[in-house]
């Protein structure tokens, strides 16, 4: 058993609720990479947030560890936040919830669609609420897990301070530098004309991701080409629909052949 499995396995011993992109990647995506542990402590098991760290330090296979307890304005007026390094290479982000489990489900705050899901020691697999695009879907949970394995993520952005757009659009861009693909529009009409001052930047952040899944694609449709027809092809796929037709395979003497 890995070291990150044992630290989940403890937390759902304490009843707390494993979320986020650990779930996401490793559960859902079966991936041994992943940046942190996004773990839940709410109202009815506050107490026993001691006795997990106190039980994990007290493991044979921690050597070193380090807490860091944030709190603030940002991260919300019922909850806090505390950042646990173990060994110097796993990170917890252990959000400490002043409320019920049912009340912190029912919080409509996930950002994409793939963030959606939690593990619980009563629950193997879950999505805390259906957002409203989801409403519709005669089976929502499994469509949002189908595109979750298929590595593509919806924006479910539904707040309109320029800080939670800015906050989100960089969460995005991370996101598509991994390979994940944007289905649909990344923020709705509404949010966009409510921003101020983070306007150009957000985006800014818009045109960046759909450049990555652009040259994702273009590496998928035309691996082989150089960069001179490759640049054609780019400015006829996704800058322009007025370019002009794209010339034969003589004007792009670079042109490599599919191997047999």
């Amino acid at each position: 058993m890995d070291n990150h499995e044992r630290v989940v396995k403890l937390a759902l011993c304490f009843d707390a609720v494993i979320f986020g992109g650990y779930i996401r990647d490793t559960l859902i995506r079966k991936e041994d990479k992943f940046n942190d542990i996004d773990i839940l402590w709410y109202n009815t098991i506050h107490n026993s947030l001691n006795s997990f760290l106190n039980v994990l330090f007290a493991e044979p296979w921690v050597t070193s560890h380090k807490v860091t307890e944030l709190r603030g304005s940002r991260y919300g007026d019922n909850r806090h936040l505390v950042k646990v390094e173990v060994n110097n290479n796993l990170n917890l982000d252990i959000v400490v919830f002043h409320g019920t489990l049912t009340s912190w489900l029912c919080e409509r705050d996930c950002d994409f669609s793939c963030n959606l899901f939690y593990k619980s020691r009563k629950t193997h697999l879950a999505l805390r609420y259906i957002p409203d695009c989801f409403d519709y879907y005669p089976d929502p949970f499994t469509h949002i897990l189908n595109l979750t394995k298929e590595k593509k993520f919806v924006s479910l952005g539904n707040q309109r301070s320029d800080r939670y757009w800015k906050r989100i659009s960089g969460r995005g861009i991370n996101l598509v530098k991994k390979g994940w693909l944007l289905q649909g529009d990344f923020i709705d009409q509404k949010s966009k004309d409510s921003l101020g001052p983070v306007h150009r930047l957000v985006m800014r952040s818009i045109r960046i991701m759909e450049r990555i899944m652009n040259e994702d694609a273009l590496g998928v449709i035309a691996p082989k080409i150089n960069e001179v027809c490759k640049d054609k092809i780019r400015r006829k796929l996704f800058e322009s629909d007025t370019e002009s037709d794209l010339e034969s395979h003589a004007s792009c003497p670079g042109l490599i052949e599919d191997p047999e």
